[in-house]
């Protein structure tokens, strides 16, 4: 490792270091009122023990450690958490307090693997430099030290370290990356997405059955996000099958549990996260071929056609036409001022709840364009925004998510990174005329991206943890493809 990835390393390193000490030691300095022990289940147990032979295991065996990264990244059972302090997330008006560990599992488990092999490659500090992740980090610091420096409450310095995961995971994931040879692999990664699909469907069907609720819920992820970062698997599969990397028996049997998680969670925007995103990497493709665009164009319409006329096959929940019998344009400008004059039903109530939470967000972005309100005070806040339901609620809208918390460019940078740049890669990749067995990973974040304008998935920090891997997953799999390609020619 030459001299500047040993510095970026290292400055990438204690920025880490200094996170988690600043925030073990508001512990033992600040007020802690709002920190709170979770309470202690056998579940919390199972699933520490769990986690303990996990990480052991994958500190020796590389195979084991790639089969279970998908698993602790995105389907691990959040209760591992409960032996560590957690901040209180919700307002002080809401019906219930919940709360959000300091530091998570994801923290834990890379922070042990990277020190195992404290030695990076080069590609680290090329890739940083390539992509300009330098004016990310810049920026991000300036957001994170401006909201700390102007938090009015310890609870404001509190709810600003338990949600500096974001920061946390874009240092650690891309360390470990550059530390492994991933390419090796690939098999047991793939075979680790299957099994936390599977798993995640067990754990929320006996999460359902037990809380007694209406919709399948992960009690990690929800309900929304659950449904939404399955329907984004579902294009990583296709993707798999595509290039023939597994074999019709898998792809059929996973895709048919990805289909019961969907239908059973009842997430509208699931169902239109595969349509659509396949749509927009046609247009992409076919914008040099306008007669192929415009026979697409004349299909998809016809498709427009028939999803808004039968009735009859389409579940009222995600019926176009039940919708705009409840609800018109000029019922959504008066919901946003306010008006009581719409007909609030199961089909209306979802559509005006996000209006009511976006313009929440809005007037967050108008008073604090520059740092945003600080990450992690959303909820805390937005009863001083107009928000006036006593519930914990994020904006459903991951763009407005991030410029209320983080500022307009900080949140426009992130929004680049995480949804925009992945499926600039892939277009790349493609035009280097290589399927790459993983490039399809960028696929999971362009369907989060498709979501992304009524959800805030990617603040479930699972989420953002797998949206990050596959980011940098894919962009050094580009930069090794490329060095080879250069090196042949």
């Amino acid at each position: 490792m030459n001299t500047n990835s040993n510095n970026i390393y290292i400055n990438l390193w204690l920025t880490l270091i200094c996170i988690y000490i600043l925030t073990f030691s508001s512990l033992f300095i600040l007020d802690i009122e709002k920190i709170v022990i979770p309470k202690i289940t056998l579940i919390s147990i199972i699933s520490l023990c769990t986690f303990i032979i996990i990480l052991f295991l994958s500190i020796f065996y590389k195979s084991i450690l790639f089969f279970f990264l998908p698993f602790i990244l995105l389907a691990f059972p959040s209760a591992v958490n409960d032996f560590i302090p957690s901040v209180i997330i919700t307002s002080e008006k809401d019906i219930d307090f919940v709360g959000f560990p300091l530091i998570t599992h994801i923290d834990i488990y890379f922070f042990f693997l990277i020190n195992m092999k404290k030695k990076t490659n080069n590609h680290f500090r090329i890739i940083l430099k390539e992509y300009k992740f330098n004016f990310l980090r810049f920026f991000i610091a300036f957001s994170f030290i401006g909201a700390f420096l102007l938090s009015n409450s310890d609870w404001d310095i509190f709810l600003l370290l338990g949600n500096s995961y974001q920061i946390r995971y874009l240092i650690l994931i891309p360390i470990f990356l550059s530390q492994v040879k991933f390419i090796n692999y690939e098999n047991q990664l793939i075979n680790g997405f299957i099994f936390s699909i599977c798993f995640l469907l067990l754990e929320s069907f006996l999460f359902t059955k037990i809380n007694d609720l209406p919709r399948l819920t992960s009690g990690s992820l929800g309900v929304n996000t659950f449904g939404n970062i399955i329907a984004s698997l579902i294009l990583f599969l296709i993707w798999l099958y595509y290039i023939k990397v597994i074999n019709i028996k898998k792809f059929i049997f996973t895709i048919l549990i990805c289909i019961t998680i969907i239908l059973g969670s009842e997430t509208r925007s699931s169902i239109f996260i595969i349509p659509l995103f396949f749509t927009v990497i046609l247009i992409i493709s076919l914008i040099k071929k306008p007669i192929k665009l415009f026979y697409f164009f004349s299909f998809f319409l016809f498709l427009v056609w028939l999803y808004k006329s039968n009735l009859n096959v389409i579940p009222e929940r995600y019926s176009f036409n039940k919708l705009y019998d409840n609800i018109s344009i000029k019922d959504i400008v008066n919901v946003k001022n306010e008006a009581n004059n719409v007909q609030l039903n199961q089909e209306t109530s979802s559509i005006i709840t996000r209006i009511k939470l976006w313009s929440t967000s809005l007037r967050m972005i108008e008073e604090h364009p520059i740092i945003g309100i600080g990450v992690g005070r959303w909820n805390k806040e937005k009863k001083l925004y107009g928000y006036n339901e006593n519930v914990l609620i994020d904006s459903h809208n991951d763009f407005f998510s991030f410029c209320s918390q983080y500022g307009v460019i900080t949140g426009i940078l992130f929004s680049y990174f995480i949804f925009i740049l992945p499926i600039i890669l892939y277009f790349k990749l493609k035009k280097l005329n290589h399927k790459s067995t993983l490039m399809g990973l960028t696929f999971i974040n362009g369907g989060m991206f498709i979501s992304a304008f009524s959800n805030s998935g990617s603040f479930k920090h699972q989420v953002f943890a797998i949206l990050i891997f596959n980011l940098f997953y894919v962009l050094y799999s580009y930069f090794l493809i490329r060095q080879k390609i250069n090196e042949e020619s």
